[in-house]
């Protein structure tokens, strides 16, 4: 009975772990703000908004975004002493999957949001090790097709 009573604890506790479903590694330099639009469950006139910023060189996992949730992103950066913004869409058909994506403008400037890799520039899926540099999963993580970007005007 006790060791029944301890699996039902230990099964509640990992049901009670949230996955992350946003994580943007942040490759510049410099530091980025993001604006995260979301649109829960994918309801257009449910909105819910919020900021944070990633440091150069760093990497911020959003918790209130669920798998399921649409999402459009504003990412603010400097470039050559001017203010710049790139606006990102992600597509419908990605609304069950992680959003595990890397900002690099410098290596990508026209596309600089991009999905995460993994270990190894991507060849960790080789031996098994198919994840972020923070341990996520990326079996279902966001294709580049279901990632639409331009700049804001």
């Amino acid at each position: 009975m006790i060791k029944y009573a301890l699996y039902v604890l230990s099964i509640m506790s990992l049901s009670a772990t949230a996955v992350p479903t946003l994580e943007i590694a942040n490759k510049s330099a410099q530091d980025i703000s993001v604006k995260v639009e979301r649109f829960l469950k994918g309801d257009t006139t449910k909105v819910d908004t919020s900021h944070f910023t990633i440091p150069g060189h760093d990497t911020k996992v959003a918790n209130d975004v669920q798998i399921g949730d649409g999402l459009k992103l504003e990412i603010s950066y400097f470039r050559d002493k001017a203010r710049k913004m790139q606006r990102v869409y992600i597509r419908n058909s990605a609304n069950n999957k992680t959003k595990y994506l890397t900002w690099n403008p410098d290596e990508q400037p026209k596309a600089p949001l991009y999905p995460q890799t993994g270990v190894f520039w991507g060849l960790g899926k080789l031996i098994g090790a198919n994840q972020t540099k923070t341990g996520l999963s990326l079996e279902n993580n966001v294709t580049r097709a279901e990632i639409e970007q331009r700049p804001a005007e």
